[in-house]
């Protein structure tokens, strides 16, 4: 998918068009160059290595690794506004990457995120934290204590840009507060380091970003990927794109605009459309990840690979499913049902006695050459059989554990469920009417004994 910005506009007039089959600029002695032949070279040569990618890549894929984590117990802490007569806001965000103790639990944990408090459901300042260590060996605690002191341990000197101060946090020192009651919670979120992505024909750099799905909950239900963003900037907007030939006449001097594309993580609710410029990388339902895209998907030349392992090996499990019935509508009486009353199924059906569902667990497969493979339980909705009919006086035949063919029988075996009765499985035929010959190799109980073929005497 190329790009969405129009550049055959003033100033730039890029008229490329794919369809003439224009692959050189066959610049001429005596004529000046224009302005539309630059820009134009430019999509000329992006749109070859387009073809090209799009024949090996898919767009969202990867192509030099950048991990992508669902972070499903996403630990916080609420903090006081104030500290010591400060607001913490104003030295919140650059807590990002430091290491805390809490005074009193000796809990430590550095800092992931922060939430202020204009952007939190709860209206408090939020810590996000990936626990450490405690400073006791026995810790009795599985969170911070409300109402404690939260220190810094590797300090803190920035510059604050809303009013030129320094902030100032020494070693040691506390800086925060947690509040008084439910001070730990527990959010959800998704992660991405840095790497290169495909994306709408161009190799896209993608910086660390972190994206919080819940802020105080982990159960939510999203489709998170890159939002795509195009940008024509100038050197009025990037002081770097004036000319920096220092000692020439030019410099300083404004040059050419620069088209940029950036990708950043968002969230969209899972039963909500794609909006434009979305490339989806996974699927959350319930808190639970359900899809991942962390590998390549690659493209045409997937497919010839595909065709060869399909053609060498067939259709074949890698992790084969284990699939159990239950029952849709949860009645807390013990039936083990999926949901609830008023909740919703996996399939947007009403949970009830009369439906079923089929729980598969999660498989790896190759079909028809292309690996498939799901992460968790995929669950399937089955309308219950609720048609009886009515037979009597039937004959039902009643078989029990394997059946076997004798072709010489001395005597009759007592029949019956009750019956203590069994008899001897040796290794050896039988000698005599009489004798038995062999070792012992088991015993069985006979449910049944009855003529399959031929006269019987």
């Amino acid at each position: 998918m190329p790009q969405d910005t129009n550049l055959n506009i003033s100033p730039y007039f890029d008229d490329f068009n794919p369809e003439s089959n224009y692959f050189r600029f066959l610049f001429k002695p005596g004529i000046p160059i224009q302005a539309r032949e630059l820009t134009s070279l430019q999509s000329t040569l992006q749109n070859q290595i387009e073809r090209f990618a799009n024949s090996i890549y898919k767009d969202g894929d990867v192509v030099i690794p950048g991990q992508i984590n669902h972070l499903d117990r996403y630990q916080a802490v609420t903090i006081q506004d104030v500290y010591l007569g400060v607001p913490v806001i104003s030295y919140l965000p650059y807590l990002v990457g430091k290491t805390i103790r809490g005074q009193s639990s000796g809990i430590r944990a550095k800092i992931d995120a922060v939430l202020d408090y204009t952007n939190s459901e709860r209206g408090l300042n939020t810590l996000y934290i990936n626990f450490l260590s405690s400073d006791y060996a026995n810790s009795k605690y599985d969170g911070f204590i409300n109402g404690e002191v939260l220190i810094i341990e590797n300090g803190l000197e920035e510059e604050n840009i809303l009013d030129d101060s320094t902030i100032i946090l020494r070693p040691g020192e506390g800086f925060a507060i947690t509040d008084q009651s439910n001070c730990n919670a527990t959010g959800s979120a998704v992660s991405i380091s840095e790497g290169v992505y495909y994306l709408r024909g161009h190799f896209v750099y993608v910086n660390d970003d972190t994206i919080i799905l819940d802020q105080y909950e982990n159960n939510g239900s999203y489709k998170v990927g890159f939002q795509l963003l195009e940008n024509v900037i100038t050197s009025d907007e990037d002081p770097d794109l004036l000319d920096n030939a220092q000692g020439y006449q030019n410099y300083a001097a404004p040059g050419a605009d620069r088209l940029q594309i950036s990708a950043f993580l968002t969230k969209v609710p899972l039963d909500a459309d794609n909006p434009l410029d979305f490339v989806e990388l996974l699927q959350i339902r319930q808190g639970i990840l359900v899809s991942l895209r962390n590998n390549p998907r690659y493209s045409e030349i997937a497919k010839e690979f595909a065709r060869r392992t399909y053609e060498e090996s067939g259709d074949y499990y890698i992790k084969p499913p284990i699939i159990t019935l239950n029952e849709s509508l949860n009645d807390f009486m013990g039936n083990e049902g999926v949901f609830s009353e008023g909740q919703i199924t996996y399939n947007n059906n009403t949970p009830a006695d009369d439906l079923g569902i089929y729980q598969i667990s999660a498989l790896k497969a190759l079909v028809q050459g292309y690996s498939v493979e799901t992460i968790s339980p995929t669950f399937i909705d089955f309308e219950k059989p609720r048609e009886t009919n009515t037979l009597e006086s039937q004959g039902v035949n009643y078989v029990t554990g394997p059946t076997f063919t004798v072709n010489r029988v001395n005597g009759n075996p007592l029949l019956g469920i009750s019956t203590s009765y069994y008899v001897s499985l040796r290794d050896s035929r039988v000698e005599t009417s009489l004798g038995l010959s062999g070792k012992e190799i088991g015993v069985a109980r006979v449910y049944d004994f009855a003529l399959e073929s031929g006269s019987y005497e």
